[in-house]
């Protein structure tokens, strides 16, 4: 999926959500624009939510989160589909963050989740999802001690066996976010591995087709590895996403594309 398809597709998942809204006022492009407005701020133009509704313009995270709360969704509802999307289509983009947030208020929030991570607290799909875009937003975070990143990822993947919907969905971007992040995507790729491999994991299709989001030459060997000599008939369809993505994404250099072509002749 490109880019621009994966805006349109938000695009109609916007529009679709408020023309079907249970208050009719809402159904009016103009009278929702007047809505979408919130305390001091100017007026939005109905224009601006044509070229949302469209997908003349990507809509921000914030966006589509007004539009959860103006039409009564379930919170992060819209915006977990959203973020699939993005990461769905070539190159890994993602949904717009608006820039003026809290600088410091977000790094508080943030090391605030990762003490809640490793002290075992419960945490929503949604406390994932703020903390994973927290982390996506730092490309150059590191973590002390680095075995952090492993709780990270670890617990996060345990926790997908266990949720359904909405709150598997946010655990699986908040995954995707971890694979993509320069100093988190090591740990990841192994937790991922691990439970793949795992005979008593309930988790195997799922990791192994995460590693679709991943070039890294540990991430590429294992997928190829699963085509070829599957562990079990889960190993093989996870692979079989996982494979799918790679080659339209370019992952594999010259020797994989060789290996991948006379792996399946």
């Amino acid at each position: 999926m490109s880019v621009s398809t994966a805006t349109r597709n938000i695009g109609w998942l916007l529009r679709v959500n408020r023309r079907l809204s249970p208050d009719e006022a809402l159904r009016s492009g103009r009278t929702f624009a007047r809505a979408f407005s919130t305390g001091g701020s100017q007026p939005l133009a109905p224009s601006q939510i044509t070229r949302w509704e469209t997908g003349e313009l990507l809509p921000t995270r914030e966006t589509v989160r007004r539009y959860e709360w103006l039409l009564g969704l379930a919170p992060e509802s819209l915006v977990s589909v959203a973020d699939a999307m993005m990461h769905s289509a070539a190159g890994g983009a993602s949904l717009r963050v608006s820039h003026d947030s809290d600088q410091e208020r977000d790094r508080a929030r943030l090391f605030h989740l990762l003490d809640r991570v490793t002290a075992a607290d419960s945490l929503t799909g949604a406390d994932w999802s703020a903390l994973t875009e927290m982390v996506a937003a730092r490309p150059q975070l590191e973590l002390y001690p680095p075995k952090l990143w492993r709780d990270l990822t670890y617990r996060l993947l345990d926790e997908m066996v266990d949720t359904i919907g909405v709150e598997w969905l946010q655990r699986q971007t908040a995954m995707i976010r971890l694979i993509r992040h320069p100093a988190a995507c090591r740990y990841a790729i192994t937790g991922c591995i691990a439970h793949a491999d795992d005979p008593r994991s309930l988790l195997v299709v799922e990791p192994l087709s995460l590693l679709d989001n991943s070039q890294d030459p540990t991430a590429n060997r294992y997928v190829l590895q699963q085509l070829q000599q599957p562990d079990s008939h889960r190993a093989l369809e996870g692979a079989l996403h996982a494979i799918i993505h790679k080659v339209s994404n370019g992952h594999f250099q010259h020797q994989e594309s060789t290996q991948l072509v006379v792996g399946s002749a």
